[in-house]
């Protein structure tokens, strides 16, 4: 019997819940070995949020089927962080369902918006069916040069970099605000586990004012612009180009042969920084979609 039968015949089968710690079994076989996977925890663990209105599991009888975790951010937004199946085909209306559960539970949680990074065949037609609208791409871009550019000498308005401490993250916080349209906020939460997890954290000021700030992880040889942001009143005059060498520099010290950023397609202003720094494009292009409650202008 196909599963297109399944639920076509008993429909009512299908259950959804949310996912509670006597889950863990079943969601490790899931986000593990499932046949359909998106994992994009980022700074979070799953497991973290058990028990959560929007991390939800759907049964078919009282066969684990599918789970969907969305993970509030700043900015009033969740985004799809993990989504998996063992299902192999016919499995729209499983997510149609997870969707629209992970929908209603949002704006009594007070998010407005719930996003997705990526195109999963699998995951796109129910993500349209539930009124996910396209809205930008973000690409991925390398710098694999051998040395990087010098750091400019400080000049008479100099720009202090250093790093990070806990007493700078709800500057930091403002800065990313400002920098960023609500969509790509991050949360507090995530910009302090940062601080403790990435290779380094780094901070611009003037005076005695956070202007901007960066971070990277590193992996093997493998290093990660993860976030650049200046405040607006203080763009265009160096400060990004500045953390970003630094951030060159000490990546490359503790062995980086690649590094890389992703940044929005349409994002011409940081392009054009990457550029001059020699970041190439690897030809990776991952799509955004976006649900927003109410609909979207």
């Amino acid at each position: 019997m196909s599963l297109r039968s399944i639920f076509q015949r008993r429909p009512l089968d299908l259950q959804v819940r949310v996912a509670t710690p006597s889950d863990r079994p079943a969601l490790q076989r899931l986000f593990y070995h499932g046949r359909r996977m998106h994992l994009l925890l980022e700074w979070w663990d799953w497991e973290e949020w058990l028990g959560w209105p929007t991390f939800l599991l759907a049964l078919e009888g009282e066969r684990p089927v599918a789970a969907l975790l969305a993970v509030p951010e700043a900015g009033a937004t969740a985004w799809i962080r993990a989504a998996a199946t063992i299902l192999s085909r016919d499995d729209k209306p499983v997510w149609s369902a997870l969707l629209q559960r992970c929908q209603d539970a949002l704006p009594p949680l007070g998010i407005a918006r719930l996003a997705y990074l990526g195109d999963a065949p699998w995951l796109v037609p129910a993500l349209r069916q539930q009124g996910f609208q396209w809205v930008n791409r973000v690409i991925t871009l390398a710098w694999t040069g051998r040395e990087p550019p010098s750091i400019p000498t400080a000049s008479g308005t100099a720009i202090r970099i250093r790093p990070a401490t806990r007493r700078d993250i709800p500057a930091v916080v403002g800065v990313d605000q400002a920098a960023f349209p609500p969509l790509w906020w991050y949360s507090e939460t995530v910009l302090r586990r940062a601080l403790l997890q990435a290779h380094h954290f780094l901070v611009a000021e003037r005076g005695q004012k956070v202007v901007g700030y960066q971070f990277s992880t590193l992996r093997e040889r493998h290093g990660h612009i993860v976030r650049l942001a200046i405040h607006p009143t203080h763009q265009r005059q160096g400060i990004g180009r500045r953390l970003l060498l630094e951030a060159l520099h000490m990546l490359a010290r503790a062995g980086a042969t690649e590094v890389t950023v992703n940044t929005q397609e349409d994002n011409d202003a940081s392009r054009r920084l990457y550029d001059r720094l020699a970041f190439h494009p690897l030809g990776h292009r991952v799509s955004v979609w976006m649900w927003q409650s109410g609909g979207m202008s």
